[in-house]
């Protein structure tokens, strides 16, 4: 039995060739990491909140409303606490100024 000899490649062949094995080890190199990141966002602990406002928003087509009074709320909470901190400031700083013209009492 006689055996055909393999035909030379060109040199255009064989840059295709390696080409494709470049491109496939890409390819391979990306699906790997795109597994890897995905488990890493599933280990993730706000993804299960993220999807459940995601389907909240779908199913009402609205934001959180509750979502809005509660920064509401939590900004006027801010506002009255920034009061009474300037409002403490005040006092202190004119406790200081007793002390410092009156001298220690």
């Amino acid at each position: 039995m006689r055996t055909v000899p393999p035909p030379d490649l060109t040199t255009d062949q064989i840059e295709d060739r390696w080409g494709r094995i470049f491109f496939l080890f890409a390819a391979a190199l990306a699906i790997a990491y795109a597994l890897f990141a995905g488990l890493h966002t599933v280990d993730d602990f706000d993804t299960g909140w993220q999807i459940a406002t995601g389907r909240y928003i779908v199913q009402h087509k609205t934001m959180l409303d509750r979502m809005t009074d509660e920064v509401e709320r939590l900004k006027s909470a801010l506002r009255e606490a920034d009061r009474w901190l300037r409002e403490y400031h005040n006092i202190q700083a004119a406790r200081d100024t007793i002390r410092q013209t009156l001298g220690e009492y």
